[in-house]
């Protein structure tokens, strides 16, 4: 019987790989669309700019460029998120009274981009939607929330972005700050990576769809830096115990904003679900750990689930 850490070791290095070929591989398909796109340009590599929602749906994150100067502005009344300035005076159809609008901007970008802001392609006889996703790049002098504390080679090297997101029902002028430069240095330290593409993989085969990639990474990150001695077995569990300790309490923090809530989405019963199965899954590995050999068998086949 394979020892519980060639097991994960093996499969990391193949979802890893075949996850960012995925990505890269569709995307490759509508570059020529998104070449078309006004206002708008792919940032960071296919890892940072693409998400999955589903088997045959992407988003992907596009740099806006607007013919006049934004400045984020804390909003101190939802943490996390930033609302943008760009004067009084300007005159533009995704500016109300000063501000960025999020609603403004998406029919302003639609109009721009032919009515949507959708890319459909039949890729492998199977249609696929491209949902585009304009951000505003910032670069560390324009920070107005809280010191990061991180290294200065991360924050003061790399953008941020501000996405459009809804906090409150009536106010179109929130847009949430976002670090996935930031996110994925920090991620290449020690076994980061891997163990959160094992994470993700047991999520998806025991069905806890909503704890998303966002969700698992943010996990990972509020523990970094570990000691450099830790194995992959060791990483793995201790990260899947604190995803247990946050569904306890039904509250993670975002790694650098304290006061942001990445569970803020999930219904209470949800949360309570993925508790119960998670505690089984992290009772699982430690089985795993000790040398059983019927759950190391068990896991093995969990990691063959999708090969």
């Amino acid at each position: 019987m394979e020892s519980l850490n060639k097991i994960l070791q093996d499969f990391s290095l193949n979802v890893n790989y075949a996850n960012y070929t995925n990505k890269y591989q569709r995307v490759s398909f509508i570059l020529n669309d998104i070449k078309k796109l006004r206002y708008l340009e792919v940032i960071g590599s296919p890892e940072e700019s693409v998400k999955q929602i589903s088997d045959y749906e992407y988003d992907i994150y596009m740099k806006l460029n607007v013919p006049f100067h934004v400045k984020p502005i804390k909003d101190d009344q939802f943490p996390g998120f930033v609302m943008l300035f760009a004067g009084d005076g300007v005159e533009h159809k995704a500016v109300v009274n000063g501000y960025v609008n999020r609603k403004a901007l998406e029919d302003w970008l639609k109009l721009e981009n032919g009515g949507s802001l959708k890319i459909q392609k039949v890729i492998n006889e199977v249609e696929t939607t491209f949902n585009i996703k304009p951000v505003f790049e910032f670069n560390y002098t324009d920070w107005v929330l809280p010191e990061p504390g991180l290294p200065d080679i991360i924050y003061k090297t790399q953008p941020w972005y501000a996405l459009p997101q809804a906090v409150v029902p009536f106010d179109s002028r929130t847009f949430l700050v976002w670090m996935p430069h930031w996110e994925n240095m920090l991620m290449r330290i020690n076994n980061s990576q891997n163990v959160f593409y094992i994470m993700k993989e047991l999520c998806y085969v025991n069905q806890m769809s909503e704890l998303s990639d966002e969700i698992l990474k943010k996990v990972i990150l509020k523990q970094l830096p570990l000691k450099s001695s830790c194995t992959l077995v060791d990483f793995l569990i201790d990260m899947w115990r604190k995803l247990c300790d946050y569904l306890k309490e039904a509250n993670l923090p975002n790694f650098v904003l304290n006061n942001l809530n990445q569970f803020r989405h999930l219904k209470e019963e949800t949360i309570e679900a993925y508790l119960h199965e998670a505690l089984n899954i992290l009772a699982s590995l430690e089985k795993c750990k000790a040398g059983s050999s019927q759950a190391l068998k068990q896991l093995g086949g969990i990691m063959l689930y999708r090969k």
